[in-house]
């Protein structure tokens, strides 16, 4: 009832996303490539697409070596010059290491519009030893953004264990954004989580992890999960521009 006493906030929009984040072409184990993946944002409405693909860790899934990177870019670089109704970003999903590090180095970092960091193996650690992980990623100034941050695959995997609020807020101090990521096999965040890392000053990002252009359906499953933890835009990252993106995070 004070709730509704104080008037009902508003709720994200799907008309609010202006940027599609989080997705993978057949430079790693994505079916698509970067151009048939900037056509297809640019037809949904986006303004600009971050291409992620895995780094080098995630062998299983084709993780990019240095030379790759090489080519991926000068391709971005193609595509941004041949469609000019949307701009496609270079970033990376890269892994967190079992000791907290991540894939690359600053050197390659560096060089990225974005970095999703992400736990992809192991996951057999406990509670202290994950979050110890967690926070030592977070320190590193060129994460941009946590993905799929307690590894859940429904049916497959159980989330991993660790301190939430001790990570949220280390990821608002840093400047870090906490993903939704809105695969299906994952929604992770799930709501119940949501208004956790809100509270702990953390920005929420809305990633698709899309390995194909059919993928960005996905986006749909995040805005209900965003929706459902009485989320608003403006605590949504990519709500915004690519310009106030770069302002909002630590990624200048």
């Amino acid at each position: 009832m004070a709730r509704l006493e104080k008037g009902l906030p508003r709720l994200l929009e799907t008309a609010d996303i202006q940027g599609f984040l989080h997705c993978h072409t057949t430079y790693s184990d994505g079916t698509n490539s970067v151009a048939e993946v900037a056509a297809a944002c640019q037809s949904a409405g986006y303004a600009y697409v971050g291409i992620t693909d895995h780094s080098r860790s995630s062998a299983y899934a084709g993780g990019l070596r240095l030379e790759d990177l090489e080519r991926q870019w000068a391709e971005v670089d193609q595509v941004n010059a041949a469609m000019p109704g949307i701009r496609v970003l270079k970033g990376i999903e890269v892994d967190i290491l079992e000791d907290g590090t991540l894939d690359y180095g600053d050197e390659v970092l560096s060089r990225f519009d974005f970095v999703i960091a992400s736990v992809h193996a192991p996951f057999a650690q406990g509670e202290r030893e994950m979050t110890a992980r967690l926070l030592g990623a977070l320190d590193n100034p060129r994460m941009t953004i946590m993905g799929h941050p307690t590894g859940r695959m429904f049916q497959q995997r159980e989330p991993f264990l660790f301190d939430h609020e001790a990570v949220f807020r280390r990821a608002g101090e840093r400047g870090v954004a906490i993903e939704i990521n809105a695969d299906p096999h994952r929604i992770d965040l799930d709501w119940h989580l949501l208004p956790k890392a809100r509270d702990a000053g953390a920005m929420i990002s809305i990633g698709a992890d899309a390995h194909n252009t059919s993928g960005l359906e996905h986006m749909t499953w995040g805005i209900a999960q965003a929706r459902k933890a009485w989320l608003g835009p403006e605590q949504i990252v990519n709500t915004r521009s690519w310009g106030e993106v770069k302002k909002l995070l630590k990624k200048a």
